[in-house]
């Protein structure tokens, strides 16, 4: 495998070196498929994005971004990302193929998680935080959409269109992202930093116990306002104490309280359920 995955890292490469196959995800501004490198046999993910589209919204520059970020990170958690080429059409983006296809559609599929599985899941996502926030990138868009499983059932984070490098004590000001998984302060026209992205992970846990959104509204002028106020959605009486300490603990309204991905990782729920898997 390495061998093959040799034949794509970092080369510059053309559509026609790929089969393309069936689709495997859809965003904003991209499409995702499964392809085969022709000449190495290397399976792969190709994101597609139009440069039409790109122009339309003004975000010419979010590819560029995306790829100087992605580009730079290498950890077991997150999809790594081959290369990239262009057309006179579109961006290609050449990353790792993840079997197991996005967290929402097994969510969707099997139910709410046991808490042994929610806990191993919502620490693989911390770690990967983790490494993310020590090279000074903040995600900006985590959701179970982009939040990938691979074979052996490890997650992986995907999709850095939004992500941002921003170096410690500096804040943004900007709203992106997801709405259900926006942090107050990305909100309420506050600054904010990597604290939103721990946010996100509190109500990606929300989900991985209860199969719902936290502060879900058809109205999205309510969504708003229930994130401003953390008014969340009582959790069962069946979640244990410690998981709805660990899950109001990342979604503290105060980013100052929030949990760090540190001390997410060394939180009693994670570590009770963590240390047998």
């Amino acid at each position: 495998m390495q061998n093959t995955l040799d034949a794509i890292r970092g080369k510059k490469l053309h559509l026609s070196n790929f089969k393309i196959r069936h689709k495997v995800g859809k965003g904003s501004y991209g499409t995702v498929f499964a392809a085969r490198h022709r000449q190495s046999g290397a399976v792969c993910a190709i994101k597609t994005i139009n440069k039409a589209r790109l122009r339309t919204r003004g975000a010419e520059d979010l590819v560029k971004r995306e790829v100087d970020i992605h580009s730079q990170l290498r950890y077991r958690g997150i999809l790594e990302l081959y290369t990239w080429f262009e057309d006179s059409y579109n961006y290609f983006l050449v990353m790792e193929y993840a079997p197991g296809g996005e967290l929402l559609r097994a969510l969707r599929q099997e139910g709410p998680f046991c808490e042994r599985r929610a806990a191993n899941y919502s620490a693989q996502i911390a770690a990967a935080l983790q490494y993310l926030h020590s090279k000074d990138v903040i995600h900006r868009d985590l959701k179970l959409e982009n939040v990938l499983l691979q074979a052996n059932g490890k997650l992986m984070l995907a999709d850095f269109g939004l992500s941002v490098s921003l170096p410690p004590g500096t804040q943004l000001y900007d709203s992106c992202g997801t709405l259900d998984y926006r942090a107050p302060e990305a909100l309420g026209g506050q600054g904010y930093s990597r604290e939103i992205d721990m946010w996100a992970l509190g109500v990606m846990t929300y989900e991985f116990l209860t199969g719902r959104l936290p502060f879900y509204s058809e109205d999205d002028a309510v969504v708003r306002e229930r994130i401003v106020k953390a008014d969340i959605t009582p959790l069962p009486t069946s979640v244990s104490y410690l998981a709805r300490e660990y899950v109001h603990s990342l979604l503290e309204l105060d980013p100052c309280w929030r949990l760090s991905c540190n001390e997410a990782l060394l939180d009693p729920w994670i570590l009770e359920h963590c240390q047998r898997c």
